[in-house]
C-alpha cells in the first residue's frame, strides 16, 4: 500500500491508493470540492479507466446535478408521533368503511330478491363480486403506488368507491347493481393494497409497525361484524337502498378526514415533487422519465400474470 503525502503530485491531500492501481491509472487526480458548505476531496470528473466494462466518465457525461435528499425533519420516519398515529387511525377508520360495505349488503338481500325478482344466489352475487374486486384491484393499485406514490392512488380509489355507491343506491335493475358493486370493490381495494406499505414508510421501529398492523386489522375485521347489524336496522326503518347510502356517508366522512391528515409518505415521490420546476437542482437518483398508459400496462399490470405463468410454484402460495 502506497501512502501519498501532502507534497505528492498525484494525491496532494495525503490519500492512500494501492500501488498497482496508482501505476496503472496515473490520470487520477484528487482535488477539493465544496458541496453544501462542507469541504471534501473528490476525484476529478475527467477520468478514463480502461477496465472490464470500459467505463468512461467525462464532464459531458456526468449527471446533470447532485442527488440531494430531504432534510432530516422532513423525512416521514422523523415526523412527530402525533402525526404518524393520526394517519394510522384515520386511514384505519376509512378502511373500516371498506369492510363494512362488504357485509352491510347482506341485510338487503331478501328485499333485493323481491324488488328485482331474482334468486337468492343471484342476489348474493353482490357480495361475491365486491370481494372479487378486492382480489383483482391490487394488481393495478400496487404498481400505481410505486410510480405515483401512496397518497394519490389510495384516495383516488377511495373517491371512486364513494361515487359508485350512488348507482348502487339508485339502481333500477340487478345487472346495474351488480356491476357497480364489483367496480366499488375494485376501486376501494387501493386501501388494502397500499396502506401496509404506507405505514412502513414512516414507522421505523418494529413495535410501532406491530401496533399499526393491530389497529388496521381491528378496524378491518370489525367492519364485517358491524355491517349486518346496522344494515338490518337501516333496512327495516329506511329501506334496502340505505345500505349503500350509509356506506357512502361513512366513506365521505372518514375518507375526508383521512385525506386531510395523510400527506405523501414516499421519500422518492416527495423529492420528485419538490424538484419539479427547479432547474438548478434536479436530483438524478429520483429522475424518472414520463411513462404513458401503454408502458404502465405492459410493464406493471401484466407482470403478475407473467410471474404466475412463468413461476408455477406461485400457484401453491396464493397469499403471495
Amino acid at each position: 500500500m502506497l501512502d501519498f503525502t501532502k507534497n505528492d503530485k498525484i494525491f496532494p491531500q495525503g490519500q492512500s491508493l494501492h500501488g498497482d492501481t496508482a501505476r496503472r491509472f496515473p490520470e487520477i487526480r484528487f482535488h477539493p470540492r465544496k458541496i453544501d458548505g462542507s469541504l471534501f476531496h473528490g476525484v476529478s470528473t475527467r477520468l478514463f479507466l480502461n477496465i472490464k466494462n470500459s467505463v468512461s466518465l467525462d464532464d459531458s457525461q456526468s449527471p446533470p446535478s447532485i442527488p440531494y435528499g430531504l432534510k432530516e425533519e422532513d423525512r416521514p420516519v422523523n415526523w412527530p408521533s402525533s402525526k404518524k398515529w393520526s394517519i394510522v387511525v384515520s386511514t384505519s377508520l376509512a378502511t373500516f368503511v371498506v369492510s363494512f360495505g362488504s357485509s352491510v349488503y347482506s341485510a338487503a338481500i331478501p328485499h333485493i330478491q323481491t324488488r328485482f325478482s331474482v334468486s337468492p344466489d343471484t342476489a348474493l352475487l353482490g357480495i361475491t363480486l365486491y370481494i372479487i374486486g378486492f382480489a383483482l384491484g391490487p394488481m393495478a393499485w400496487g404498481p400505481a403506488s410505486e410510480l405515483y406514490g401512496k397518497q394519490r392512488p389510495l384516495f383516488l380509489g377511495y373517491a371512486i368507491f364513494c361515487i359508485f355507491q350512488l348507482p348502487c343506491a339508485l339502481a333500477q335493475n340487478m345487472p346495474l347493481l351488480l356491476t357497480f358493486r364489483f367496480l366499488s370493490g375494485l376501486a376501494v381495494s387501493s386501501s388494502l393494497a397500499i396502506l401496509g406499505g404506507m405505514y412502513v414508510d414512516f414507522l421505523s421501529r418494529p413495535a410501532e409497525r406491530g401496533i399499526s398492523t393491530a389497529v388496521f386489522s381491528v378496524a378491518t375485521f370489525c367492519g364485517p361484524t358491524v355491517g349486518p347489524i346496522v344494515g338490518n336496522l337501516a333496512t327495516l326503518k329506511l329501506g334496502w337502498r340505505w345500505t349503500a347510502c350509509l356506506t357512502l356517508t361513512g366513506g365521505v366522512t372518514f375518507g375526508s378526514v383521512a385525506f386531510l391528515l395523510t400527506p405523501e409518505t414516499s421519500e422518492v415521490v416527495i423529492l420528485r415533487q419538490r424538484s419539479k420546476g427547479n432547474t438548478s437542482v434536479t436530483p438524478s437518483r429520483i429522475h424518472r422519465p414520463e411513462q404513458g398508459i401503454s408502458i404502465f400496462v405492459q410493464s406493471y399490470l401484466t407482470k403478475p400474470v407473467r410471474m404466475f405463468v412463468r413461476e408455477p410454484i406461485l400457484i401453491f402460495f396464493p397469499s403471495t
